[in-house]
């Protein structure tokens, strides 16, 4: 005896399923478009917002949205790196966060960036390390902000992005910074060279080692070279030295 499956009698039924079918068949490739247009459109208005935000000097949504951006993004992946190293140079209080700019930058260049974003990257990560080089110098540790200065000024020779032995530069920019190093290291040397065990500050040998400094005058002190590393460190378009340098600036703008 034949058996026949009464779902295959019922026409209904397998109209449904067809529609089913190709309704599902329909709206993936509908879904898959949508996903793929918000994951290229989220670069743009990421951009949008970041922009918006710094120019309005507000950095906490553009700090936030950075970081979110780091994740899963296969476009651009190395433009958020660049942005965090760019949000903590211009609010830099510290060497550490300024160290923390210096790594981000340098993981941006891991991340294939294009040829035309490499001088704006180099140039804010020699920034970065220069200004670190300001602190020392501002501390006093002279030998540290010349070796600081080395690694600064050989950062913006990277991509021919500054002139060296001969060859024109690609960045103005990177041009004018290299100029500023080379200043800013030979006081530094110039620093290094007068500074002698048992000087005065000013290269001179005196008897003002055996005067008492009274405690008001110490914490008067400690809070001057206080106050000089705080302010090279805040403002990262303050060069240090009296009038003998070009004050710096950053490397293009956030988004290139």
């Amino acid at each position: 005896m034949l058996n026949l499956d009464p779902g295959l009698l019922n026409q209904d039924k397998i109209r449904s399923d067809k529609r089913r079918r190709l309704f599902l068949y329909a709206t993936l490739p509908l879904v898959f478009l949508i996903i793929a247009t918000i994951f290229f459109i989220r670069t743009g208005i990421y951009n949008i917002m970041f922009s918006v935000g710094v120019a309005g000097g507000s950095y906490g949504l553009p700090t936030t949205i950075t970081n979110a951006q780091k994740i899963g993004n296969l476009i651009e992946p190395y433009l958020p790196y660049y942005n965090s190293g760019y949000l903590k140079l211009i609010q830099a209080n510290s060497r550490e966060i300024l160290q923390s700019a210096e790594t981000d930058f340098s993981e941006s260049l891991k991340h294939n960036p294009p040829e035309y974003s490499l001088c704006s990257i180099y140039g804010n990560l020699s920034y970065s390390i220069e200004l670190q080089g300001d602190l020392s110098f501002n501390e006093e540790s002279y030998n540290d902000a010349i070796v600081l200065y080395n690694r600064a000024e050989a950062l913006l020779f990277e991509n021919g992005c500054a002139s060296k032995d001969g060859e024109s530069g690609k960045d103005e920019m990177a041009e004018a910074a290299k100029e500023r190093i080379e200043e800013k290291r030979a006081e530094a040397v110039d620093s290094a060279n007068n500074t002698r065990p048992g000087d005065d500050g000013d290269g001179n040998n005196g008897d003002s080692g055996n005067e008492e400094i009274s405690d008001d005058q110490l914490q008067q002190i400690q809070q001057q070279q206080q106050d000089a590393i705080n302010n090279a460190a805040g403002n990262p378009y303050q060069a240090h030295g009296v009038g003998n340098s070009t004050p710096g600036a950053s490397f293009g703008d956030p988004n290139f």
